[in-house]
């Protein structure tokens, strides 16, 4: 399994959230989630390549990271973790 070698080597690579009016950039704590889809045969693999990854969100600011397995869709795996703004 591969899903996450070809990865950017910086994890800054997304575009910047549009927000409403009120509060501005500043506003936080954050909640940022990705969605998987992960092979039943593949989720122990995706598993271990995701606490990996963990490490490597912290130094963008990224605190109180965590998976959820979607128990009505087992493919489904929610990555979230928490940046100050």
């Amino acid at each position: 399994m591969n899903c996450l070698a070809s990865r950017p080597s910086t994890l800054m690579h997304w575009p910047e959230p549009a927000l409403d009016s009120e509060g501005g950039a500043n506003r936080g704590p954050v909640i940022v989630t990705f969605d998987y889809r992960v092979a039943s045969q593949d989720r122990v693999a995706f598993r271990d390549l995701a606490h990996a990854l963990s490490v490597e969100r912290r130094p963008d600011g990224a605190y109180a990271w965590g998976i959820l397995e979607d128990v009505d869709n087992p493919a489904k795996i929610t990555e979230w973790f928490f940046v100050a703004s």
